[in-house]
């Protein structure tokens, strides 16, 4: 895996991981922010989270892999980008 190919798989990762955290986020609150108990022991709640809590990891491992592997091209790309 090249470093285009693998910056777009983090991208697409990274926008599962949005998507599944605003999926999480459309549930109620109450007045602190915080998301009742009835609504955490839900079946639709416990899912979304499931789904959320799978897509994040996914991404937070790769970008580990993928920092770590591709480092000087994020370096590069960082400089060319704020050089600019």
């Amino acid at each position: 895996m090249n470093y285009l190919d693998a910056k777009r798989c983090a991208d697409l990762l990274s926008i599962d991981a949005s998507k599944a955290g605003e999926v999480l986020n459309q549930f109620p609150r109450n007045a602190m922010g915080l998301v009742s108990d009835s609504v955490r022991t839900s079946a639709e709640y416990v899912a979304a989270k499931k789904v959320f809590e799978r897509a994040f990891q996914e991404s937070r491992s790769f970008n580990a892999w993928y920092t770590k592997k591709f480092r000087k091209e994020i370096i590069a790309t960082r400089r060319d980008r704020f050089a600019a």
